[in-house]
């Protein structure tokens, strides 16, 4: 049973995670999510909610990468990194309520689907749960955690670890699990994918427009000091010439 909760249903997660996004990219290429430019969605919740994920997981991904070099973490960085996590809770919180909150309430103009339902109870627990294990004083996760899920992508995982773990690890691990698994099938896929497409294509857009910029002045012909303003001085003395014939 260990084994099924702890090592296959993650990697069935992380297949589900990659599998759904390249769905997803050819089917429609995300524009079907909430992110996807659609009038009634929420712009403040969206941006609300990929800044409040980034302040949430970056500190934690630090955490968990310096957790285990040698020296350990020192406690004040630990404390540093645990309050920039809870600033970013409530953040991520609020936007997803602002996003997800109006689909279930009928304002969407498409179906909800289960996982629809599913989506916001399940980024609450583990958003609630990662700060609870933040500001846990038996601070068990270098034990537990931060041992588990990096063991997953080293070819041995170690489940032994969340076994024995306490309940509130064991939520915080699952929901991430889930979290992974359903995203790519939920309406907020496509959320940090779209952002970093638009900006790929702006960069894109800029660099040809400069490189053709360049070709162009590369291939026009070098003009002579002074050659337009002769040249507009003759015209002008010729239009003088005739209103004064005319006269």
């Amino acid at each position: 049973m260990a084994s099924i909760v702890w090592i296959i249903a993650p990697y069935t997660a992380f297949a589900s995670f990659w599998w759904g996004h390249w769905w997803r990219w050819r089917t429609d290429r995300f524009r079907s999510g909430l992110a996807g430019g659609r009038a009634e969605t929420s712009h403040t919740g969206l941006w609300l909610l990929r800044i409040g994920l980034l302040v949430v997981l970056v500190p934690r991904a630090a955490e968990g990468v310096l957790g285990r070099t040698g020296s350990g973490l020192a406690p004040d960085i630990s404390h540093v990194l645990a309050g920039t996590e809870l600033a970013g809770t409530p953040i991520a919180l609020i936007g997803a309520m602002l996003v997800l909150l109006p689909d279930m309430v009928g304002a969407s103009t498409r179906p909800v689907t289960i996982l629809d339902r599913m989506t916001l109870p399940i980024l609450s627990i583990a958003l609630i749960t990662g700060a609870i294990v933040a500001f846990d004083p038996d601070s068990l996760a270098a034990k537990t955690l931060f041992v588990w899920f990096p063991s997953l992508f080293s070819g041995s995982p170690r489940a032994a670890e969340m076994v024995h773990a306490p309940f509130i690890y064991q939520a915080r691990g699952l929901m991430v699990v889930l979290t992974i698994g359903i995203w790519p099938y939920t309406r907020l896929c496509g959320l940090f994918v779209l952002p970093i497409r638009r900006a790929t294509r702006s960069i894109r857009g800029f660099v040809s427009r400069a490189r053709l910029a360049r070709a162009a002045r590369a291939v026009q012909p070098p003009q002579q000091p002074g050659l337009g303003t002769v040249r507009n001085s003759r015209v002008w003395a010729l239009r003088a010439s005739r209103s004064s014939s005319a006269g």
